[in-house]
């Protein structure tokens, strides 16, 4: 039979076409377009691994005095991390801020495996957590959303001596389980000097809201 015409040629050659990108995308020679569904796209998860946040049934409210300040903090969430302690900053303040003594900068998950932490370098600088990547070019890096969503800083508020004593024996480089809630914090010295305080709820949100402020009801040594 002849072909005359270019209809009469795509009758024939389009299915011909379709059958062989079928054969070749099978045998893995031609990657056929892609387009992800909801389970391939990053969310912010709350839940399971190395932290968890449980949303409380209602705020709680707890209450705390130190010197002249009288602090006000409300929890909406339980909290509970086992990760890397990457740097730590004291402070020394006797003002407003001395509600939360500590900083915690934290990693988990990939970001503190044997193969991708060395690259990694970590300090915190006016409360605010500082990360650097230096990946040689064999190396193939961790997504910058995955490392960023699995490090954190968290200022910590330590309700009794014997929680104030553990922090203080954590150094750099050490693995905790650390468990309380979050808190929004506000204070007051008189009704003029107001001091407020909120705390992050996401792994994806950046300075200065993306720290975690921790009320800690427990925290010891682990491993991670």
């Amino acid at each position: 039979m002849r072909l005359g015409s270019l209809g009469e040629w795509l009758v024939i050659i389009v299915p011909l076409a379709c059958i062989l990108l079928v054969i070749l995308g099978i045998a893995g020679v031609v990657a056929l377009p892609f387009s992800p569904g909801p389970a391939a796209i990053a969310t912010d998860s709350i839940g399971g691994g190395n932290l968890t946040q449980e949303s409380l049934d209602h705020p709680e409210q707890f209450h705390q005095a130190i010197g002249n300040w009288q602090y006000t903090l409300t929890a909406k969430y339980r909290y509970t991390i086992q990760a890397k302690v990457v740097a730590i900053r004291h402070y020394a303040d006797t003002g407003f801020e001395q509600i939360v003594p500590i900083d915690f900068a934290v990693a988990y998950g990939e970001v503190i495996s044997p193969e991708y932490f060395p690259y990694f370098s970590f300090s915190i600088n006016d409360r605010k957590l500082q990360t650097t990547v230096t990946y040689p070019e064999y190396i193939t890096m961790l997504p910058d959303d995955y490392w960023f969503s699995h490090t954190s800083n968290n200022h910590l508020v330590l309700p009794t001596p014997e929680i104030r004593r553990a922090a203080e024996n954590i150094s750099a480089g050490d693995c905790i389980t650390a468990r309380g809630y979050l808190v929004d914090i506000s204070g007051f010295h008189d009704p003029s000097v107001i001091y407020s305080l909120k705390t992050s709820t996401s792994r994806f949100d950046e300075y200065p809201g993306g720290c975690e402020v921790v009320l800690v009801e427990s925290l010891q040594k682990s491993s991670c």
